[in-house]
């Protein structure tokens, strides 16, 4: 009947049976069938056919009473005395043969059946597999997929809990994440308890929310914020995401190094990090509002020597100390012609030290010649800007190469980028408003001397058909070749001084058609802006950047003697790489910051997209305070 007892008093009364004193350690439950004895009762008694024992509810320790009820029960028998009716395990009903006479042991009750309460893991398999949204939406639906496949894997065990606290990898990780903002990140993305929550279901839910967010960082650290549909076809970022399973591989075999594997997901461009610098001066420093501003008057060109009223205001925009004579003050020096100069050849101007109206404009920061020059920009906007282009870094390869080709389109310019400096630059035409160079990555291979241009299908269209209704002598003036195959004809312009790719053209091959090339129109690259190509990019010294990527004994002047000859093509001896930027916020090797004009309006296009983005959210978090 019992574990660590024994039955001391028993008793019997109107047809049911008490049990007594048994002393057990702990309460139980159990149900005995009592046998059909041969002969265990008085003459006068019915035999006892079945019956069932079952405990009263007891405290551990204490006696507890088994009470059964019995399908037929023996007649009181006055003359038996007090105890005649009762049940005596050892001598039976009213003295006759017990149990233990007739063979029959009292049974052991059974072990208390210990059910264990379920543990993590099986929270976190049930969470995963019941439905993958518990990894929020800040990671595509593929790769939750591959997140609940990473866990399966390790029989869904935790990743980031072990002993109830958070593992090294754990810690290290959480610190990265509630750093975000200094990465133009939005930390409400990842946000996770910095509190290890207790009991088994609690845990799961951390540790499956830790798993989102660590994933979702890594992921928007390579770009994955932006959809480029809503920015424009011809954006075209070269996107190195990470799958989920490696993320969570590298981060957690690094344990106290976690946090660098993760902050190596950021790109590794010395100009991102030139912006992350001067992003965290502006938010550690006083918030500049707006102030009132002075406007340069319409007037003629200043050189030097000249005096002029506008001179002071053209001093404090450019941070020339002021002169304290005031006549003196209104007298344009060649201190400040050289600042001036400085400032144009910043902004793709020629850098003549003149202020003519370009000038004025470049100096008020784009627009009306009579806009505000002398101002402080606001704070906000300027750290929203810097996000902005914190975040297009992230369009481009992990690694641009040691060694490779930089084209920013609203720079209007052409860089080559060896071991970080800049070695090489020359000015470039860009695309048009309407035909606008792409934004993409790729690899220059060769280069063509005295190319062939095939005129494109875009162009014909919009400039040689209507061209040629105009005149019917447009081909011939201009050396095309006109070839007709049925309804369709095509337009080539054999190497030549007037043709439009000029002496030599760079190809990276791609399916837009996009290359460098050099142009029989030298003089446009004296202008301030231009955006003035059908989406090619014109370089202005295209034999220097010639020399500069072939390398192989290619020397400008041997290129020169190749000039007017025969089409040819020349392999590059290491392909380069090149990257068709669009950034419209530097900061200069001097700390300076350069905001450049948005030729073709992406910056809000860009806020919207990355906006929408960040309004999808990580897993269901545990606690009250995220970090």
């Amino acid at each position: 009947m019992a574990r660590n007892g024994r039955i001391w008093r028993q008793g019997y009364d109107s047809g049911r049976m008490t049990l007594l004193g048994v002393t057990v350690a702990s309460a139980l439950t159990a149900s005995v069938t009592l046998p059909a004895f041969a002969n265990p009762l008085p003459v006068t008694a019915e035999p006892i056919v079945t019956g069932s024992i079952t405990p009263d509810v007891a405290t551990s320790g204490e006696d507890f009473m088994l009470s059964g009820s019995l399908a037929d029960s023996p007649p009181a028998d006055d003359t038996a005395g007090a105890s005649s009716g009762a049940y005596d395990m050892k001598r039976g009903w009213g003295g006759g043969r017990g149990l233990d006479e007739i063979g029959m042991p009292l049974p052991d009750a059974p072990a208390p059946l210990d059910i264990p309460a379920p543990d993590t893991a099986t929270f976190i398999g049930a969470l995963l597999l019941g439905d993958t949204n518990v990894l929020g939406t800040a990671i595509p639906r593929q790769q939750r997929s591959v997140v609940v496949s990473a866990y399966e894997a390790r029989g869904f065990a935790p990743f980031w809990i072990d002993g109830g606290a958070w593992t090294h990898a754990a810690r290290a990780a959480l610190a990265v994440l509630a750093d975000a903002e200094s990465h133009a990140l939005t930390p409400a993305r990842y946000a996770v308890s910095v509190e290890v929550p207790d009991g088994a279901e609690a845990v799961a839910h951390a540790d499956i929310a830790l798993s989102a967010a660590v994933v979702a960082y890594a992921r928007d650290a390579r770009g994955a914020r932006l959809d480029r549909n809503k920015i424009g076809t011809l954006v075209m970022p070269q996107l190195d995401l990470p799958e989920a399973d490696a993320v969570l591989a590298a981060v957690i075999a690094a344990g106290d190094g976690a946090g660098r594997v993760l902050e190596d997901y950021h790109p590794r461009a010395a100009q991102y990090h030139a912006l992350r610098r001067k992003l965290a001066e502006l938010r550690g420093g006083p918030r500049v509002p707006p102030v009132p501003v002075a406007r340069l008057a319409p007037g003629p060109t200043i050189t030097v020597g000249m005096r002029d009223e506008r001179v002071p205001l053209i001093r404090a925009q450019l941070g020339i100390n002021p002169v304290d004579d005031v006549e003196e003050a209104r007298v344009y020096d060649a201190r400040l012609a050289d600042a001036v100069a400085a400032f144009q050849r910043e902004r793709g101007l020629p850098g003549n030290g003149a202020v003519n109206r370009r000038t004025v404009v470049a100096l008020a920061g784009g627009g009306d010649a009579a806009i505000p020059v002398a101002r402080t920009a606001d704070t906000g906007r300027l750290v929203a800007a810097i996000q902005l282009n914190m975040e297009r870094w992230r369009w481009f390869p992990h690694d641009l190469g040691e060694r490779h080709i930089l084209v920013n389109v609203p720079e209007q310019d052409v860089k080559i980028v060896d071991g970080g400096r800049i070695v090489h630059r020359t000015r470039g035409i860009i695309g048009a408003n309407d035909t606008p160079t792409p934004v993409f990555s790729d690899t220059m291979r060769y280069i063509v001397l005295n190319p062939s241009w095939y005129v494109p299908p875009s162009i014909l269209k919009k400039q040689f058909l209507p061209g040629l209704a105009r005149d019917p002598q447009y081909a011939a003036k201009r050396g095309y070749e006109v070839t007709r195959r049925g309804n369709t004809i095509s337009v080539r312009q054999p190497p030549g001084p007037k043709n439009a790719l000029g002496q030599v053209k760079f190809m990276f091959p791609n399916d837009l058609a996009i290359y460098l090339h050099d142009t029989p129109n030298r003089s446009l690259f004296q202008r301030s802006e231009r955006a003035l190509s059908n989406g090619c990019i014109r370089v202005e010294n295209p034999m220097k950047l010639a020399e500069q990527v072939l390398g192989g004994g290619w020397t400008e002047d041997r290129l020169q003697r190749q000039v007017g000859g025969r089409e040819r093509s020349v392999k590059l001896e290491t392909p380069l790489p090149i990257h068709l930027t669009y950034f419209t916020l530097t900061v200069d090797a001097d700390g300076k910051i350069r905001t450049l004009p948005d030729v073709y309006g992406y910056d809000q296009r860009i806020r919207a997209a990355l906006s929408a983005h960040d309004r999808k959210q990580p897993g269901a978090q545990q606690g009250d305070k995220a970090i």
